[in-house]
């Protein structure tokens, strides 16, 4: 068979053994990314350069593979596939090869393999596809540090390299998991974008979400696989990579009545925490939500070592249980030593982030700029230059202070000077939480609650026919319409709300994805938003103008869930500020003709299941509009792309 392309044989460092010839069997089924030719020229290159035996399995998009038995042969798997449909007894057969301790290797899209088994993934894996990092520009890769000796990342030819593939989301990796290749892309954090991982004795997987057959032209990248398939075959062990020696931190001296997040000995006033949590913040592929669930409950994977927190790179970050508001926080950071190799936007970065939305910038660069040390990331850069030598403790103290009545405002000083001063805030930074802020109310200060018994007969928002129309006008830049949710627990899976954010009006369904308007609304003008939604197909009218449309777009009503007007629940976004003139529920999808007469007439075609209006506000909080309200939230710590160490945390509430 003749290729368009053949890999350049590398020189290598070992000897292949004819006589100990192994079989490595291809599982490939994907349209995307040029599998077709780039599976068998690896396949050809592995048997001219290495003498292995080669077996290709066509996996089909339905129905049964042909030839699957040839697995049981097989020394080694290579897949690379995505939403196949194969009956379980042919995905049984590959389970078979890798319980037996037999190695795998696996690309990209083979995190969503199989369409019905959507934790297959996750269970021989350890990670599961959570969303993808599309900003401009190029992904960059880097080895980290600690793996430089690791023998899939010995001799590369280089430690860092450019991609043209978005940057894959694999959520917080099992402990069992060893990630060997970082990447980010513009201003996103670092993620693991190759690792191993041993679920038990003697199993030996490597995954990697690169595979474009731009990466299969890169020399780096074709060795790299060349060592992954030597290291299946390997008895060498992995290389120590126990964490570098630096000095203990300073001792903890807070002031009294400070609360102490960390001192020293446990992370017990801490949770985990990670993107998944705040959707909103990344691109969300909606055909793959399925294989987000890793199948296990997500801990805190950081370690506590020599009186410090230590980051672990692809394992999420960490959050404060509790909420703050008006606050002195002190925190001691070091920021680990690295090699030159790692570029200086990413050598020594993380972050401390401020009510869970604006993030202090760490890195150990020296640039004073927007996204370097010291920075409020990507909103301003720092007033005076202090740069953070790594190696040795700093200490940060960040003055806090947020109301209903003003932004938030931020100053921060480092080893005693400051470098940001009385900054004010009106938007997140990115990856910020996109409400982590919220008053101190009572469990339900909404507008309007239907009564349960009416709303689980009546008001139906699952995978039936149905229209939601509601007309309001705001200033504000977020805000809840209004909520389909637990009236006791708060937001949870599958419930549904109408939000304003980011001056956007949104349709979410809890932990699914959402639709948006693409424009802003927040202009103090009345608006008009219908929603409609069949079986197949949700719109979003803006006005009588279609802003949205997905297929498909519906999950099933959670019991006990009830309506609300005006709010959702404390831990979801903020109450509406504004006015809202009427909310209608409809029993059916009405027609374009209808949704067209009721924006631009405000005339309901027939009489609704519900027709909320003014008059029916049942306000149960009174608001003293001369008091200040303290807005509050959590401390987040960002592990990005370095082992940064955390110590004397503690905060004083004003």
């Amino acid at each position: 068979m003749k290729l368009f392309f053949i890999y350049q044989v590398l020189l290598l460092s070992f000897t292949i053994n004819a006589s100990a010839q192994k079989n490595i069997v291809f599982l490939v089924g994907e349209r995307e990314n040029s599998t077709s030719q780039t599976m068998p020229s690896l396949a050809i290159s592995l048997e001219d350069q290495f003498k292995y035996k080669t077996f290709y399995i066509n996996i089909p998009k339905n129905g049964a593979a042909e030839n699957i038995e040839l697995i049981k042969k097989a020394d080694l798997l290579i897949c690379y596939m995505h939403l196949r449909y194969l009956p379980q007894e042919q995905i049984d057969i590959i389970n078979t090869h890798i319980e037996s301790g037999k190695p795998v290797i696996a690309f990209n899209s083979t995190s969503r393999a199989f369409a019905r088994a959507p934790k297959w993934f996750s269970r021989y894996f350890g990670g599961a596809h959570r969303g993808s990092v599309t900003e401009e520009g190029k992904s960059t890769v880097t080895v980290i540090p600690e793996q430089i000796q690791h023998p899939i990342m010995r001799d590369l030819g280089s430690l860092n390299f450019a991609t043209d593939k978005a940057i894959s989301i694999p959520g917080p990796l099992n402990k069992s998991a060893t990630p060997l290749l970082m990447g980010k892309r513009a201003t996103s954090p670092a993620f693991p974008v190759a690792w191993t991982y041993k679920s038990r004795k003697n199993m030996k997987v490597f995954y990697t979400s690169l595979g474009s057959a731009e990466d299969f032209k890169n020399k780096t990248f074709q060795k790299m696989v060349y060592n992954a398939v030597q290291w299946c075959f390997s008895n060498e062990k992995t290389p120590n990579t126990s964490l570098k020696k630096y000095p203990d931190p300073p001792e903890l001296n807070a002031p009294k009545n400070a609360v102490i997040l960390f001192d020293g000995k446990d992370l017990k006033q801490w949770e985990h925490w990670d993107l998944l949590q705040n959707p909103h913040s990344i691109e969300i592929d909606e055909q793959i939500q399925k294989f987000s669930n890793m199948g296990f409950k997500q801990k805190i994977n950081w370690k506590v070592k020599d009186k410090a927190i230590v980051t672990e790179p692809g394992s999420g970050d960490i959050i404060s249980k509790k909420n703050f508001g008006n606050y002195l926080l002190n925190i001691d950071f070091l920021l680990p030593e690295e090699p030159d190799y790692i570029e200086p936007s990413t050598r020594g970065s993380g972050g401390i982030f401020i009510s869970g939305r604006y993030e202090i910038r760490l890195n150990a660069g020296s640039e004073q700029s927007k996204t370097g040390p010291n920075s409020i990331y990507t909103v301003r850069a720092p007033d005076h230059s202090r740069g953070m030598t790594p190696g040795v403790w700093h200490n940060m103290k960040i003055n806090y202070d947020h109301t209903d009545k003003g932004p938030a405002v931020i100053s921060v000083s480092v080893n005693g000077k400051r470098v940001q001063d009385n900054i004010k805030l009106n938007k997140r930074t990115p990856y910020g939480i996109i409400e982590a802020i919220g008053k101190e109310n009572p469990d339900d200060v909404s507008l309007h609650t239907v009564p349960q018994k009416f709303t689980s007969e009546k008001i139906k928002m699952a995978e039936n026919d149905f229209t939601i129309s509601t007309r309001f006008k705001t200033k504000a830049s977020s805000g809840t319409i209004f909520a389909r949710t637990s009236e006791i627990t708060g937001w949870e899976r599958d419930g549904k709300a109408f939000f304003i954010g980011s001056g956007k009006v949104y349709y979410d369904i809890g932990w699914r994805a959402m639709i948006n308007s693409n424009r802003n609304i927040n202009d103090g003008e009345w608006h008009h938003v219908i929603l409609t939604n069949t079986k197949d197909m949700c719109t979003m009218y803006v006005d009588g103008e279609v802003t949205f449309m997905k297929k498909k777009f519906n999950r099933p009503d959670p019991p006990g869930h009830v309506l609300k007007i005006g709010y959702a629940f404390k831990n979801f976004f903020r109450p509406f500020e504004g006015e809202i003139s009427n909310v209608r529920y409809y029993d059916r999808a009405l027609k374009y003709q209808e949704v067209i007469k009721l924006s631009e007439e405000n005339i309901a075609p027939e009489n609704p299941i519900l027709d909320w209006k003014p008059d029916q506000k049942k306000t149960v909080i009174k608001k003293n509009d001369e008091k200040e309200i303290t807005l509050k939230g959590p401390i987040r710590l960002h592990g990005d792309f370095s082992r940064i160490r955390y110590a004397n945390i503690w905060i004083k509430e004003r």
